[in-house]
């Protein structure tokens, strides 16, 4: 259900922000063909800026790494580090489709889905809810995250569903619990 993704921390030299990065992630992306997004990983107790790829075999990583070097980033120096958890915040491009009444498909990648819901919960009570729904619900072959989109005229909060196989009616179970859950959770504190 996982795949590999390749993070590639980097210095830049000049000044940037956040624009800069999803401009040079869009354009490698049509040029080279590759699938990147900027993130930002916490980890050691710093911050770290990175691109993230993935489904690119390792030997075609030499091209982003010449893509970015022409664009004067400098990759940080490979230094050995013991296992950590890292939290990673990453900006990505993909179109969706809508399937179902606050059901999204997206295109780029099979099996990826992502349910509007309405209002941002931190990761804490995310971990609870889905945990809860996965335990007491009978479709159980999926894993999800949280996120936002920006929509006119407002920010969009989602639950992104992986799982391979879903269809649309079990989407919408799971969409619908995780909102009985979430308000339940919201008046009572509890999920019982």
């Amino acid at each position: 259900c996982k795949e590999y993704s390749y993070y590639l921390p980097f210095e830049y030299s000049l000044p940037f922000d956040e624009g800069f990065l999803c401009r040079i992630s869009l354009e490698m992306q049509s040029e080279i063909s590759v699938k990147i997004c900027p993130a930002v990983i916490q980890m050691q107790g710093g911050y770290v800026h990175s691109f993230r790829v993935k489904e690119i075999a390792p030997e075609q990583l030499l091209t982003v790494f010449e893509f970015l070097s022409q664009q004067n980033f400098k990759l940080l120096k490979n230094k050995p580090t013991k296992s950590f958890l890292a939290y990673m915040n990453l900006k990505a491009f993909f179109e969706l489709r809508q399937i179902g009444e606050g059901l999204y498909e997206n295109t780029d990648s099979k099996g990826l889905y992502y349910l509007e819901i309405p209002e941002r919960i931190n990761w804490t009570l995310f971990e609870k809810l889905l945990t809860y729904q996965k335990s007491n619900s009978k479709f159980k072959n999926f894993d999800g995250a949280i996120g936002y989109w920006v929509g006119k005229p407002k920010f969009v909060d989602f639950l992104r569903i992986y799982g391979t196989g879903l269809e649309i009616q079990q989407l919408t179970k799971i969409h619908e619990e995780f909102l009985i859950n979430m308000k339940k959770y919201t008046k009572q504190g509890i999920l019982i």
